[in-house]
């Protein structure tokens, strides 16, 4: 495969990790269980997909005699001689270095969701197991914060 079409695989497959990226998002915040296994599933695949484009991205960048390490990229994406296909080249990797970050982003912003929830769940617990959580035992001010005590639901 030529380093255009693999680039324009890439291009696909980083658009559709998006897509499923913001899916994803979307059952997070809605707490939608059964489109969040289905988004973590295709997520998977997808970022399964893109690992083996990735391998022939970098066979076909070898293949014109191009090694990937930062240098060697710039030498080429300055070359003055760009032909058309090189052109196209340029504006590929450019699209798939764009996606990426989104993705990396909306990844971020997906985690942190998650992490929201588990902190929230494990508050709960505490709460209703009578303790104290680790990191709510202190207020801002330095004071000791004893409204986890109060709260308790039932002690075991």
């Amino acid at each position: 495969m030529s380093l255009v079409n693999v680039l324009r695989e890439e291009l696909e497959l980083s658009q559709q990790l998006l897509e499923c990226l913001q899916s994803e998002n979307q059952a997070l915040s809605s707490h939608d269980a059964e489109h969040l296994e289905k988004t973590t599933v295709q997520k998977q695949q997808l970022v399964n997909k893109l690992e083996q484009v990735e391998k022939q991205r970098h066979e076909a960048f070898l293949q014109q005699g191009l090694n990937l390490d930062a240098d060697n990229m710039q030498a080429f994406l300055l070359k003055a001689s760009a032909s058309p296909e090189e052109i196209e080249i340029i504006s590929l990797c450019s699209k798939v270095l764009e996606l990426a970050e989104k993705c990396r982003l909306q990844n971020i912003q997906n985690g942190s969701i998650i992490e929201g929830g588990r902190q929230r769940v494990r508050e709960a617990l505490s709460i209703l197991r009578g303790q104290l959580a680790d990191d709510n035992i202190y207020e801002n001010s330095g004071r000791h914060h004893s409204s986890f005590a109060a709260r308790v639901i039932a002690k075991v």
